[in-house]
């Protein structure tokens, strides 16, 4: 259009200049020139632009046309990229789904998938028809009944684009390009994630669409997610799919849930490649031929990558002999930190020996190799179920599963050697063995298939002399994968910083008094990243000169108090445990604990024991699970502890604001009615939700902005308390006293008497506890003292 524009503005120029000639001249002298011939241009016809085709409806009905036909075949290549703890794990896959007579009474579907993980390749072939799903995995197969509604939701849909998700649709050549992205495709991201980008394009030959690709990034859960997918599609099916079904299910293992046994496969491939694990089973062995009770705790951990290996072992066995009810216990402890190796046995004194770099590397590699088995060893692989059902968690799936007599052999062999130092001791006394219970479930992040918890429940029977011997044997296993946190378990101390582009301005004040006494008020947030590491220089100025550090609760000297003060340990136990003879499912909502067990078991922290710990502690608990799986702020990394950390080496005195006798009144103050609110609210808020809300908050703390950080953490208004019943507004109201107003005003008190002391106090609380209506800021103010926000 502009070189049309421009054309015209030249031939208004030249007809001026023929106009400008046709004026009267001035009179010449000299001889008159010939002048050449005025040719005139051949006028050319105007053209007539075609209009722009509509290729969003172009490709709405080649879609129609292709969801719509009876038979077609997907054939999809994916590759994945998920972030998860700053490592990067790759899958790809390559799946061909083909559907044959979608317009009749009697589908067939059949989907065939190859996925490439580290070092494994795994093969799924699927077959569906007449309500029954066959699956095959390697040399396993199974069927389930199933309905083509269920069956295709767990497929991708038969048109993976739609224009209504972007901004412009444009093309050119039959290729069409989707931009401007305006939401996910819902297939490819859960409903809760965060879309960061995504294109697409599509292709259509003669008005069929044929081709897709999509490309989108997102984040769920802690982790980012960066998915490639390229699409082809073909209208026609070769073959008869019908010839692919089984004429009956002989040689197939009847399951409640196909799905879950693939789901099974695809953690434990995900568990194999992980190179930072930590594993904490806690563990019940019963043998009633010795009439011995073993309870045992394992810890097992590795970290390698490129700038860092390092692994950690502990064991802690207590024995319980029956007929005199007698106690020993055993401990074992070692780790391997670059070429040291440390080990400790029950309370000797600790070695440490330097290895040479041969004798580090054979030691590694050792391990590496009881880390791995300790992996592996007992996680179901793809044939060892007899059945499995599968639930949504909504963040995770859990899979609960029967095993094999082949897998409950493997069980008692790992329950006998555990006892007995010997796989088949007991096999040579007794004439008859029976497995009679071989069970157990399995939780596995959605959009990562990273296993987060492992349970076993084994139980058999020998008979030895007539009389039947029990065995039992129950393990859970927290499952902790790329979590930073394992470094620091295994070495004793964070992650190495790195100096961040953008260092945090958190909100920091001065306080004075009429007589010149001072204390540098500084709100904190429990978890962090590099960027605690630093601070303001102010903020350390003030902190190393002042003569003391106050803290909220020091955790660490809490714990080691706890471990030398019995009646210390019997009030903890009091505020956490019910000692009345009931247990949490006698004190809250039947719902609530039903949902509630199935995330402690995700957590990997459903045992008979935390039955009879109080809900305020299984919510703690699950909000804790959440932020682990973030994988990306830490408490060791949290400000208060680098406080500490530095009160340490400077030796300067650390004090409480709060007693541990406080902190247990409080816990154990709660009623019922709060306890149970504070559950349904860990349960309730998915772990993206409670993700992003802590995330959202540290960023606010990094940036210091004060009129938002006080609106972050302001009380409920008063539009959102007239929106709740009177009830329900009660609970909150007991939580908010005991938690918020009674918690600030002795805290104000404590920082009163420092300032009257006159000492100089670093006074280091929670930030929530700092800002808005009766915060320590506004408290000191009322007092009469002036508190100046430093920057």
């Amino acid at each position: 259009m502009k070189r049309r524009f421009l054309a015209l503005g030249l031939a208004l120029l030249m007809l001026a200049g023929l106009f400008a000639g046709c004026q009267e001249e001035p009179v010449s002298t000299e001889a008159p020139t010939t002048q050449a011939p005025v040719t005139t241009a051949p006028t050319v016809p105007a053209t007539t632009e075609e209009p722009e085709p509509d290729w969003a409806a172009l490709y709405a009905e080649a879609a129609a046309a292709l969801e719509a036909a009876p038979d077609r075949t997907l054939t999809l290549t994916v590759t994945e990229e998920r972030t998860v703890g700053g490592d990067t794990l790759t899958e790809t896959s390559k799946r061909t789904a083909r559907y044959q007579g979608m317009d009749t009474d009697a589908p067939v579907i059949h989907v065939s998938e190859t996925i490439k993980y580290g070092a494994f390749n795994a093969g799924f072939e699927q077959t569906w028809a007449d309500g029954t799903r066959y699956a095959k995995v390697k040399n396993a197969k199974y069927y389930s009944r199933e309905k083509l509604d269920d069956f295709l939701a767990t497929q991708l849909p038969a048109v993976l684009l739609h224009p209504e998700n972007y901004g412009s649709v444009t093309g050119a050549e039959g290729v069409l390009t989707f931009a401007e992205p305006l939401a996910a495709e819902t297939w490819a991201m859960p409903e809760d994630g965060e879309l960061i980008d995504a294109a697409a394009s599509a292709v259509l030959t003669d008005g069929a669409l044929t081709a897709a690709d999509y490309e989108i990034t997102f984040d769920f859960g802690g982790s980012r997610v960066h998915t490639v997918y390229h699409a082809e599609f073909t209208p026609a099916v070769e073959e008869d799919l019908s010839a692919l079904v089984p004429a009956n299910p002989k040689g197939y293992e009847s399951l409640d849930s196909v799905e879950a046994a693939l789901l099974l496969y695809r953690g434990r491939m995900a568990l194999e490649n992980a190179k930072v694990v930590s594993l904490e089973t806690y563990a019940n062995y019963y043998s009633a031929a010795s009439a011995v009770i073993l309870v045992r705790t394992d810890e097992n951990r590795a970290y390698e990558t490129e700038d860092s290996t390092c692994y950690s072992q502990e064991v802690q066995a207590v024995w319980v002999e029956l007929q005199d009810q007698s106690t020993s216990a055993e401990t074992y402890k070692a780790k391997l930190l670059g070429n040291v190796l440390t080990e400790q046995i029950n309370d000797e004194e600790e070695t440490a020996e330097e290895l040479s770099e041969s004798d580090r590397k054979h030691l590694a590699t050792g391990f590496a190799a009881e880390i791995q088995g300790a992996k592996l060893d007992c996680f179901p692989n793809y044939g060892d179920l007899v059945d499995a059902k599968l639930y949504d968690l909504g963040d995770y799936w859990l899979v609960e599963f029967s095993l094999t007599d082949a897998f409950a052999e493997t069980l008692k062999e790992e329950l006998n050697w555990t006892i007995y130092g010997d796989g088949q001791l007991l096999t040579g006394y007794a004439t008859d063995y029976r497995t009679t219970k071989a069970e157990g479930f399995v939780a596995v992040e959605k959009y990562t298939w990273l296993p987060t918890s492992l349970n076993l429940d084994y139980q058999g029977v020998y008979t030895i002399e007539g009389q039947n011997a029990q065995v039992q044997m129950i393990t859970n296993t927290a499952i902790r994968l790329y979590d930073p946190d394992t470094y620091e378990a295994i070495t004793e101390e964070p992650l190495p910083d790195t100096e961040p582009e953008q260092k945090p301005t958190p909100v920091f004040y001065e306080v004075t008094g009429a007589d010149g006494q001072k204390l540098y008020l500084f709100g904190t947030i429990h978890v962090g990243d590099d960027r605690t590491a630093y601070l303001p220089q102010a903020v350390y100025d003030a902190f190393d000169s002042a003569d003391a550090l106050a803290v909220e609760f020091d955790t660490d000297a809490f714990t080691d108090l706890l471990a030398e003060d019995e009646e210390l340990k019997q009030q903890v136990a009091e505020a956490y445990v019910y000692t009345d003879g009931t247990t949490i499912g006698n004190h809250v909502d039947s719902e609530l604990y039903e949902a509630a067990v199935y995330l402690m078991k995700a957590a990997g922290e459903y045992t008979t024991q935390t039955e009879q710990y109080k809900p305020f502690v299984w919510s703690e608990i699950i909000d804790n699970f959440y932020l682990s799986q973030g994988r990306r702020l830490t408490s060791s990394k949290g400000v208060d502890n680098r406080l500490m950390a530095r009160a340490r080496e400077q030796e300067k005195e650390i004090r409480n604001v709060e007693s541990g006798e406080f902190q247990i009144g409080m816990l154990a103050g709660y009623s019922d009615q709060v306890q149970e609110m504070m559950l349904g609210q860990s349960v309730a808020a998915s772990r993206n939700e409670a993700l992003r809300s802590t995330y959202r908050l540290y960023e606010l703390w990094c940036e210091g902005d004060e009129a938002a950080l006080i609106e972050r953490v302001a009380a409920m208004s008063e539009e959102e308390r007239a929106e709740i019943d009177e009830d329900e507004l009660a609970i909150y109201d007991e939580y908010h006293q005991k938690m918020e107003v009674e918690r600030n005003a002795a805290m104000a008190e404590v920082a009163e008497g420092y300032l009257e002391s006159g000492e100089t106090v670093f006074f280091a609380v929670g930030l929530a506890h700092l800002l808005g209506e009766g915060g320590l800021v506004e408290a000191l103010r009322a007092a009469g003292y002036t508190v100046t926000l430093i920057r």
